[in-house]
């Protein structure tokens, strides 16, 4: 899996929490039996950083298409989805 692209935010929450999030737009080449290329699978990873402590979430082979992953890329980074909420964001996008 590479990482292609990568976003970050930063948010206070109401109660004064801080945290920091970076979006990552992941990529895993799928090669056939004569090693040639034949698509990219791309997916999407969050990691959330908020006092010293991380959560991090990886979802692989979300879709084929590079322009469909970077608009679910910007949706996600837009509106601050966490990685404890980005299933349920990712499978209303699909």
């Amino acid at each position: 899996m590479k990482e292609l692209f990568s976003t970050r935010r930063e948010i206070i929450s109401d109660d004064g929490r801080q945290y920091k999030l970076n979006y990552h737009l992941i990529a895993e080449d799928v090669s056939g039996n004569d090693g040639e290329l034949v698509f990219k699978n791309y997916g999407i990873a969050i990691c959330m950083e908020s006092e010293g402590k991380e959560e991090k979430l990886e979802v692989p082979n979300i879709t084929v298409d590079a322009l469909r992953i970077q608009e679910l890329l910007v949706l996600l980074s837009e509106n601050l989805v966490m990685p404890v909420s980005a299933f349920d964001v990712i499978e209303d996008w699909l």
